[in-house]
């Protein structure tokens, strides 16, 4: 594709630049900043709503007093229990059980602070939801539909 046909279709994504090879004036390849183009910027609109959807089931689920804290946590950072017990040198079944709110109220503090190095917070925000006003993870990505 020439340097002058590369899509510029706005949409107000502040995740990454886009870049394409295109041929210049000369017939030489360059990489090419672009916003992107219809089709690609539709689907990132439709995965990251996706993603938001799964933050605010997670974060309802642990206001029910279904999940402990840690499972918001975790669901923003894509995090799944054999991944997460594997980074803290833990069994699989060690992270399913501090997902239950009786068993996280009752860790010792050595563990808080293993989780919230981790996921570089401090223990007290890792001990509780962020505010019910501030922004989900991907919020300044809007949907380009």
């Amino acid at each position: 594709m020439k340097k002058d046909h590369v899509p510029q279709d706005k949409c107000p994504f502040d995740l990454f630049a886009l870049g394409y090879y295109a041929v210049d004036e000369k017939g030489n390849y360059e990489i090419v900043s672009s916003v992107g183009w219809q089709g690609t910027n539709e689907g990132w609109g439709d995965r990251l709503e996706i993603e938001r959807a799964s933050f605010r089931e997670a974060r309802e689920r642990v206001v029910r007093g279904e999940m402990s804290p840690l499972h918001y946590h975790m669901t923003v950072r894509r995090f799944e229990p054999r991944l997460l017990a594997t980074y803290l040198g833990l069994w699989t079944f060690q992270v399913k059980r501090h997902l239950k709110p009786k068993v996280w109220a009752k860790l010792p503090a050595e563990m808080y602070e293993r989780y919230a190095k981790l996921f570089q917070m401090t223990v007290e925000e890792l001990k509780q939801l962020p505010a019910t006003d501030a922004p989900l993870p991907l919020e300044k990505a809007a949907n380009c539909k």
